[in-house]
C-alpha cells in the first residue's frame, strides 16, 4: 500500500486514480497521521434489512401516502393564481 501525503495526495491526483483503478490503496497522511484510504470503489452490500427498506419505500411510492380528506385537490387554475400572488407579494409598489 502506497503512503503519500495529503498535499502530494493533490499534487498526484491522477496518477494515485490510475494506481487505484488497478486495484492498489492508497493511504493519505496529514501530518504523519492516517486520515483517509483511497481504494476502488465497493457497492454496500444488499442485507436484508437494506432490501426490505428499499421494498418499502417502492411500495409507499405506489400506494401512495394516506392523506385522506386532511388536503383537497387543486385546480391547474387555482396553483397557477397562487403561484402568481406569491411572486408578486414579495415586490415593494
Amino acid at each position: 500500500m502506497k503512503t503519500v501525503s495529503a498535499r502530494q495526495a493533490n499534487h498526484e491526483f491522477s496518477e494515485l486514480l490510475s494506481r487505484v483503478e488497478r486495484g492498489e490503496e492508497v493511504l493519505i497522511t496529514k501530518r504523519g497521521k492516517p486520515i483517509a484510504l483511497l481504494s476502488r470503489y465497493r457497492p454496500p452490500p444488499l442485507t436484508p434489512e437494506r432490501q426490505a427498506a428499499i421494498d418499502h419505500a417502492i411500495e409507499l411510492m405506489t400506494r401512495g401516502l394516506p392523506w385522506g380528506a386532511a388536503l383537497r385537490a387543486f385546480t391547474r387554475d387555482e396553483m397557477s393564481h397562487a403561484g402568481e400572488h406569491a411572486l408578486t407579494a414579495g415586490k415593494k409598489r
